[in-house]
């Protein structure tokens, strides 16, 4: 059983790692849409931009996220 703090971590993750609208279990409100960005054009800026919008959006819908703050984005580097 994983409760408090450890429960908001588990539930922050998941929610990261689900794209929204894509399982019918979940509501319209949770999960994230990293994937409309995939494959586009778009300058670094509006990247980091998007990305910083799309997560507060993502995390914001739990009532016990209050704010975000030191939002920073790593840039993954495939082999």
């Amino acid at each position: 059983i994983v409760e408090g703090y450890d429960a908001l971590l588990v539930w922050a993750w998941l929610a990261l790692h689900t794209a929204r609208y894509r399982y019918y279990i979940y509501s319209d409100d949770y999960g994230q849409e990293y994937d409309e960005l995939v494959g586009k054009s778009y300058s670094q800026e509006l990247i980091q931009s998007e990305l910083e919008r799309m997560t507060e959006e993502c995390l914001m819908e739990n009532p016990y996220i209050t704010g975000i703050e030191n939002f920073h984005v790593l840039k993954r580097m495939r082999k």
